[in-house]
């Protein structure tokens, strides 16, 4: 008999509670990403164009 495989991942076969624990460390860590990008958008020609997409 074949374990029950549908509270896991299709790609990387990891289980939901762990995605949770990650979610949180990711939409931090993008905030913190987009708030540097930002405050560097006037300064950099390419970046503004695309932030601006």
């Amino acid at each position: 008999m074949e374990p029950v495989r549908d509270n896991l991942c299709c790609w990387c076969g990891a289980t939901p509670c762990e995605w949770e624990n990650y979610a949180e460390e990711l939409w931090l860590a993008a905030g913190r990403v987009q708030r540097k990008l930002l405050r560097r958008k006037h300064r950099n020609r390419a970046l503004r164009q695309t932030l601006s997409r």
